[in-house]
């Protein structure tokens, strides 16, 4: 009779850690291991130079600094007329025009102003720009322009510009090494001289199916064979985070073939990914074949719903995940666990998009052994509507969803009304 490695299953907070943990003593262990033996070494580790324009859902392997003060110019606010306060409100002899991109001609002397536009560098000796609207331009005589401040109490007038180094002082450090880049540092890594930036290199990643029954997409499956619909999910997924992973097909239930494929992922990859083969029936042959390949399984019964068979085995080559046969299964071990493991692998922390709302109608469940994520959307007046699932099979209703909420261990009854978190796809 086959055995679980866990007896019982297994908090998900505990094998969480312990998988971060691993993750990132690998990433520790390689950013020392320049010196070692090149198998006992993620791939990870290696550093390579991408465009910023291109780093988005890359872990930042250095500390940018700022290279000049942001602004680097006391920088015009709006569109008006650059003046001294104290003389307002006028009139203002105008002495001359400076746009955006021009350099500083004109200074500001006492009773003149200079036009200006926004973006522009306010002229030496000016500390206000009145803008266009409150103000009143009109000539003197054929030869001068005088303007007049048209507004409110003076005494009062904001500035209306940015001194320099307002936002970023020159040399400070603007981004941290280990930071996942989105498109909100863009930007800022841009502004600072950055056209491209050093990242950690993507892990190699190797993915296989298991399962006598299991046929690729394109094929016409037979009436009792299934389509593989976990390989293209978890593809979809890796380019998410712009890994291109290995694949190494669909591996039927035999115990040799399943061992070499597995031999040959192992010696190629830094990551493994299987889907099937881990669950408790005769021609689940994952576990024997992971261990006779080195691996020392970690845990193999998780306390999650779905994904209890989860499987995590580590090697000094590479570590692997063994997961459910079923593409639900596959879809949220991976969000929850696989993908935090990886970016930890690259030095980085991943943390889920979410947002909170209040339940559109009560939750109960029967059995509350386990933590259970639900396939959810979020309706026109900013509730939670839990969609129709029927369990880890139904990967229609993953489709419709906008993301999962987790229902904690223990829990059988939620009210209508009750706050949760909804992690975002």
């Amino acid at each position: 009779m086959k055995k679980k490695h866990d007896a019982t299953l297994r908090d998900f907070s505990e094998i969480f850690e312990l998988t971060l943990n691993r993750a990132a003593e690998r990433a520790k262990f390689s950013a020392q291991g320049q010196g070692q033996e090149p198998q006992t070494r993620t791939h990870a580790q290696a550093v390579e130079a991408v465009e910023v324009g291109k780093s988005c859902g890359r872990v930042l392997a250095e500390d940018v600094l700022s290279d000049r003060n942001l602004p680097p110019y006391d920088r015009v606010a709006v569109d008006g007329y650059a003046c001294r306060k104290s003389d307002l409100p006028g009139p203002l002899r105008l002495i001359g025009t400076s746009s955006a991109g021009d350099a500083a001609l004109h200074s500001v002397e006492e009773g003149s102003c200079v036009k200006v536009m926004t973006g522009g560098v306010l002229p030496e000796g000016a500390d206000t720009v009145i803008m266009v609207e409150q103000s009143k331009e009109y000539p003197k005589d054929a030869a001068e322009m005088y303007v007049r401040y048209t507004g409110s109490d003076p005494g009062f007038h904001p500035p209306n510009f940015s001194p320099r180094g307002e936002d970023v002082p020159l040399g400070t450090r603007v981004v941290t090494q280990g930071t996942l880049l989105g498109p909100q540092h863009t930007a800022l890594l841009a502004s600072v001289g950055y056209g491209s930036v050093s990242v950690y290199a993507l892990p190699k990643v190797g993915l296989l199916s298991t399962g006598n029954e299991v046929v690729e997409p394109g094929q016409k499956p037979e009436p009792h064979q299934i389509r593989n619909a976990n390989a293209p999910q978890a593809v979809a997924q890796l380019s998410r985070m712009e890994i291109i992973p290995t694949y190494y097909g669909i591996v039927p239930d035999d115990p040799q073939a399943l061992e070499s494929t597995l031999a040959k992922a192992q010696s190629e990859n830094d990551l493994i990914l299987m889907s099937g083969g881990v669950s408790m029936g005769d021609f689940d042959f994952g576990p024997e074949a992971i261990e006779r390949n080195g691996f020392t399984i970690q845990y193999d019964r998780v306390a999650v719903k779905p994904g209890r068979p989860t499987t995590f085995a580590v090697s000094d080559k590479a570590d692997l995940f063994g997961l459910a046969g079923n593409p639900v299964s596959c879809f949220v071990i991976f969000e929850i666990l696989v993908k935090p493991y990886l970016y930890r692998l690259m030095h980085g922390i991943y943390r889920a998009p979410r947002s909170f709302a209040t339940l559109a109608q009560e939750f109960n469940r029967r059995n509350s052994e386990r933590d259970e994520w639900i396939p959810v959307t979020i309706d026109e007046q900013g509730q939670i509507t839990l969609l129709e699932y029927h369990g880890s099979a139904h990967f229609h209703s993953i489709s419709r969803a906008e993301g999962l909420i987790k229902i904690e261990r223990g829990i059988e009854h939620l009210d209508k009304g009750a706050l949760r978190a909804v992690r975002l796809f």
